[in-house]
């Protein structure tokens, strides 16, 4: 599902907006780092501002895979046991989004992940959490755009936000399935991705071409774009525990999240003021 998200905040000239885009918590496995995660929220909690910004990238928790939710439709689950079983994943999705209760009116929006769970009546766990956040739906791929207006000018900060579906032992695999999404949508500002747990932020440019509003000529811009893989709180490599990274041999990740802060500038050109949005990655 592709859905389209516009988000309109008005800041003072001189303070940022920070956006964390965060995910693959994994929040009801052993392997989760708790410690981290809480961390994490303590520091959202004391640090993070009116002009703060969430992002849910998906697998909060760790139900069914794709494959998994298909062998359960197939299985004619009993009626008793089918609601059996969504209330307890309702109990678990309950839990979490009591942890992350401080994000509602601050979350942009819920992207979906592949280990969620579609209940009976054909809506998801991260439909769920949307509602109860009182946050934005996103579906599998969005693309939001923020407007941010200071001093009476309106900027806007463009962002293409999916789970992701395949992986990668390489870096150069995690930058390119990224890129990917740049191949569909080429002029965003943010391209944000999780699933494959890796941390960071790397920075990509491209050309755009306008013509001068007065003399018709044209004029090339060079655009800073960040390809972002937004981190996880899920450890691999624990001594006795079985775990899939260490099962397939995979690389351990760096855990916790990215953070993204977009402030207003402006430049003098040609004796006319230039506002753009100054957007830089905290990793």
């Amino acid at each position: 599902m592709f859905i389209t998200h516009s988000v309109y905040i008005k800041i003072p000239w001189g303070k940022s907006l920070k956006l964390i885009p965060f995910g693959d918590v994994h929040r009801d496995v052993a392997l989760c780092d708790v410690e981290r995660w809480r961390g994490f929220l303590r520091r959202c909690r004391s640090e993070d501002d009116q002009y703060t910004r969430y992002i849910l990238m998906g697998d909060p928790c760790d139900f069914a895979s794709y494959s998994e939710r298909n062998i359960l439709k197939a299985a004619s689950l009993h009626t008793t046991t089918r609601r059996r079983m969504d209330r307890l994943v309702k109990d678990t999705i309950e839990g979490i989004v009591r942890e992350i209760s401080f994000m509602r009116g601050k979350m942009l929006g819920v992207v979906a992940g592949n280990h969620n769970w579609e209940y009976a009546d054909g809506t998801t766990t991260d439909q769920q959490i949307a509602r109860l956040l009182d946050a934005k739906y996103l579906g599998d791929i969005s693309y939001i755009r923020i407007t941010i207006e200071t001093c009476g000018k309106r900027l806007n900060v463009d962002i293409v936000a999916a789970h992701g579906k395949a992986g990668g032992k390489t870096a150069g695999a995690t930058i390119n399935q990224v890129d990917d999404l740049r191949r569909i949508f080429p002029v965003a500002d943010i391209y944000l991705c999780g699933h494959d747990h890796k941390r960071g932020v790397w920075p990509e440019s491209t050309l755009i071409v306008n013509a001068n509003h007065k003399s018709g000529e044209l004029e090339i811009k060079q655009k800073r774009q960040l390809l972002c893989r937004t981190g996880s709180f899920l450890r691999g490599y624990v001594d006795g525990a079985t775990s899939y990274v260490a099962d397939r041999y995979l690389r351990p990740c760096e855990l916790g999240t990215i953070r993204l802060e977009i402030k207003p500038k402006n430049e003098q050109h040609s004796y006319k003021q230039y506002y753009y949005p100054d957007i830089h990655a905290n990793v």
